[in-house]
């Protein structure tokens, strides 16, 4: 079910959090300009993230205070699995014949029973553009519904824990927690 919401992601956050241990360390797939990652620092949490984009790496790293990496899902790697992966910008820029293998990744840098919080563009609401600047600006490739997800996640290390969907003015977002068997 769909609810409205003026801020989807707070209400994620939130979920997010309360499934972590405290002091958490966390890792943010696609981290953007760094509005999660100044969050969840502020929280208390240890934060590794990363952005394929140089340039939003860049403005990430000099609003958090901290370094930011930058690559693709897949190029990432770790010798520590993290307490949880935040996904939010990341999964919807992978073209759906590569995402099943994306999760699959990153399911192998969760600690058992860590959450992954990911959301994707909902299939029945407009297209949704990414990027900061016009320049940098392109659609979602990757659209989800809940069956798709279920279909998505079933081969993978991963099982549903709670989805939801939300309305924002010109989109409609569906949220996921998943978590690593």
């Amino acid at each position: 079910m769909a609810t409205p919401s003026a801020d989807p992601w707070s209400a994620a956050r939130q979920s997010f959090l309360a499934l972590l241990p405290t002091g958490a360390h966390l890792l943010e797939a696609g981290c953007g300009e760094g509005d999660d990652l100044c969050f969840f620092r502020q929280q208390g949490l240890v934060v590794t993230a990363f952005d394929a984009r140089l340039a939003q790496a860049r403005i990430a790293s000099r609003r958090s205070g901290q370094p930011v990496r930058v690559c693709r899902v897949e190029q990432l790697r770790s010798v520590v699995p993290y307490d949880g992966i935040w996904a939010r910008g990341a999964l919807p820029a992978i073209a759906p014949d590569e995402l099943s293998d994306a999760l699959a990744h990153l399911a192998g840098l969760l600690k058992p029973a860590g959450p992954l919080y990911c959301a994707f563009p909902h299939p029945s609401g407009q297209p949704v553009a990414t990027g900061s600047t016009p320049a940098e600006e392109h659609l979602s490739q990757t659209r989800l519904d809940e069956d798709g997800l279920r279909r998505l996640i079933a081969p993978l290390p991963l099982q549903l824990q709670q989805c939801w969907e939300s309305e924002q003015t010109d989109s409609r977002w569906l949220h996921a927690l998943l978590i690593r068997a």
